[in-house]
């Protein structure tokens, strides 16, 4: 996603250099924002309604950058879709350490 955001923006939105390397910058202040606040929403809600409703996140993110591609909402999706897949590794790391088998 790192890499992906830039080149999207460039090539396929038709964005300025700048409002491309936003783009990075939006994703990574949704991963951060999310990585910060998870534990606190996995503590009150537990794993599986975080990872369901990341999930959804990142889907509503990544619908909203594939079609519309423009710089306003493709510029809401970028965080929304970090915001989203922030959590799914820690979690299912978390998960896989507790497994027995």
């Amino acid at each position: 996603m790192y890499d992906w955001a830039t080149v999207y923006m460039r090539d396929i939105v038709r964005a300025t250099s700048s409002v491309s390397s936003a783009a990075y910058a939006a994703f990574s202040d949704g991963m951060a924002a999310g990585r910060f606040g998870g534990d606190a929403v996995r503590a009150r809600f537990g794993a599986p309604q975080l990872v369901f409703a990341s999930a959804g996140l990142a889907f509503i993110g990544m619908v909203m950058e594939l079609v519309f591609p423009n710089t306003l909402v493709t510029m809401t999706g970028f965080p929304l879709m970090g915001l989203g897949l922030a959590n799914m590794r820690p979690v299912l790391f978390a998960a896989g350490a507790r497994s027995r088998t």
